[in-house]
Protein backbone atom coordinates (compact mmCIF):
# COMPACT_ATOMS: atom_id res chain seq x y z
CA UNK A 1 0.00 0.00 0.00
CA UNK A 2 1.49 3.25 -0.91
CA UNK A 3 0.86 6.47 0.89
CA UNK A 4 0.76 9.83 -1.43
CA UNK A 5 1.62 12.04 1.67
CA UNK A 6 3.93 15.28 3.02
CA UNK A 7 6.09 15.81 5.51
CA UNK A 8 3.76 18.29 7.27
CA UNK A 9 1.03 15.42 7.09
CA UNK A 10 3.73 12.78 8.64
CA UNK A 11 4.57 14.93 10.74
CA UNK A 12 1.08 15.57 11.91
CA UNK A 13 -0.28 11.74 11.82
CA UNK A 14 3.05 11.32 14.50
CA UNK A 15 2.28 14.13 16.35
CA UNK A 16 -1.02 12.31 17.27
CA UNK A 17 0.17 8.82 17.58
CA UNK A 18 2.47 10.37 20.45
CA UNK A 19 -0.24 11.76 22.32
CA UNK A 20 -1.98 8.58 21.78
CA UNK A 21 1.24 6.86 23.29
CA UNK A 22 1.52 9.59 26.11
CA UNK A 23 -2.43 8.78 27.01
CA UNK A 24 -1.57 4.97 27.51
CA UNK A 25 1.79 5.79 29.48
CA UNK A 26 0.27 8.12 31.80
CA UNK A 27 -3.28 6.12 32.46
CA UNK A 28 -1.64 2.72 32.71
CA UNK A 29 1.00 4.32 35.51
CA UNK A 30 -0.64 6.67 38.23
CA UNK A 31 -4.06 6.21 37.04
CA UNK A 32 -4.14 2.42 37.12
CA UNK A 33 -6.20 1.69 33.53
CA UNK A 34 -4.19 -1.16 32.98
CA UNK A 35 -6.78 -3.24 35.28
CA UNK A 36 -10.05 -3.10 34.99
CA UNK A 37 -12.35 -2.89 38.02
CA UNK A 38 -15.32 -5.20 36.91
CA UNK A 39 -16.01 -7.95 34.54
CA UNK A 40 -18.85 -5.36 33.37
CA UNK A 41 -18.76 -3.80 29.94
CA UNK A 42 -20.09 -0.43 31.09
CA UNK A 43 -18.61 -0.73 34.84
CA UNK A 44 -15.37 -0.86 32.74
CA UNK A 45 -16.57 2.00 30.15
CA UNK A 46 -17.48 3.73 33.19
CA UNK A 47 -13.79 3.73 35.26
CA UNK A 48 -12.35 4.24 31.43
CA UNK A 49 -14.26 7.21 31.22
CA UNK A 50 -13.45 8.51 34.81
CA UNK A 51 -9.62 8.07 33.85
CA UNK A 52 -10.11 9.85 30.74
CA UNK A 53 -11.28 13.04 32.80
CA UNK A 54 -8.58 12.78 34.95
CA UNK A 55 -6.05 12.46 32.04
CA UNK A 56 -7.27 15.75 30.42
CA UNK A 57 -7.20 17.47 34.25
CA UNK A 58 -3.83 16.67 34.06
CA UNK A 59 -3.31 17.78 30.36
CA UNK A 60 -4.63 21.10 30.99
CA UNK A 61 -2.95 21.26 34.28
CA UNK A 62 0.36 20.56 32.52
CA UNK A 63 -0.11 23.06 29.83
CA UNK A 64 -1.60 25.88 31.68
CA UNK A 65 -0.24 25.39 35.38
CA UNK A 66 3.11 23.65 35.46
CA UNK A 67 6.34 26.03 34.96
CA UNK A 68 7.66 25.43 31.39
CA UNK A 69 10.78 23.43 32.22
CA UNK A 70 8.46 21.05 34.13
CA UNK A 71 6.47 20.33 31.06
CA UNK A 72 8.10 17.20 30.01
CA UNK A 73 8.11 15.30 33.57
CA UNK A 74 5.33 12.68 34.04
CA UNK A 75 2.78 13.33 37.01
CA UNK A 76 4.50 10.75 39.09
CA UNK A 77 7.21 12.81 38.78
CA UNK A 78 5.13 16.09 39.83
CA UNK A 79 3.16 14.92 42.78
CA UNK A 80 6.81 13.06 43.77
CA UNK A 81 8.15 16.58 43.59
CA UNK A 82 5.31 18.34 45.31
CA UNK A 83 3.76 16.27 47.70
CA UNK A 84 6.61 14.01 48.72
CA UNK A 85 9.45 15.69 48.84
CA UNK A 86 8.64 18.66 51.89
CA UNK A 87 5.59 20.01 51.33
CA UNK A 88 1.98 18.81 53.41
CA UNK A 89 -1.50 19.73 52.72
CA UNK A 90 -3.97 20.83 54.92
CA UNK A 91 -7.64 21.38 54.46
CA UNK A 92 -9.28 23.65 57.16
CA UNK A 93 -12.63 25.84 57.18
CA UNK A 94 -13.01 24.28 53.21
CA UNK A 95 -9.48 25.90 52.19
CA UNK A 96 -6.89 23.98 51.13
CA UNK A 97 -2.89 25.16 52.38
CA UNK A 98 0.19 23.46 50.92
CA UNK A 99 3.07 24.40 53.70
CA UNK A 100 6.32 24.16 52.52
CA UNK A 101 9.42 23.04 54.37
CA UNK A 102 12.16 25.75 54.52
CA UNK A 103 14.31 23.17 52.72
CA UNK A 104 12.27 22.11 49.83
CA UNK A 105 14.54 22.34 46.82
CA UNK A 106 11.33 23.34 44.51
CA UNK A 107 9.73 26.73 46.47
CA UNK A 108 10.25 28.80 43.30
CA UNK A 109 8.22 26.59 40.82
CA UNK A 110 5.14 25.75 43.30
CA UNK A 111 5.31 29.50 43.82
CA UNK A 112 4.92 29.76 40.00
CA UNK A 113 2.22 26.73 39.94
CA UNK A 114 0.19 28.05 42.52
CA UNK A 115 0.08 32.14 41.01
CA UNK A 116 -0.93 30.63 37.52
CA UNK A 117 -3.78 28.52 38.88
CA UNK A 118 -4.96 31.58 40.73
CA UNK A 119 -4.75 33.30 37.21
CA UNK A 120 -6.74 30.74 35.60
CA UNK A 121 -9.30 31.05 38.28
CA UNK A 122 -9.38 34.86 38.04
CA UNK A 123 -10.04 34.46 34.04
CA UNK A 124 -12.28 31.51 35.19
CA UNK A 125 -14.05 34.07 37.48
CA UNK A 126 -14.22 36.88 34.38
CA UNK A 127 -16.09 34.27 31.69
CA UNK A 128 -18.58 33.47 34.05
CA UNK A 129 -19.19 36.68 35.45
CA UNK A 130 -19.66 37.78 31.23
CA UNK A 131 -21.90 34.54 30.45
CA UNK A 132 -24.23 35.87 33.11
CA UNK A 133 -24.62 39.63 32.15
CA UNK A 134 -25.21 38.67 28.58
CA UNK A 135 -28.86 37.81 27.75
Amino acid sequence: MLWNTTITSACQLYHSRQTIEQFFKESTGPFNAGRMPSQEFRGNEAYLRLVTIAEDCCVLFKKRVLPSHWKDLSMSTVRNRIIHHGSSIEIADGVIKIRLNRSFPYQSEVREMLEALRQQVKIQQAVSDRKRFIP
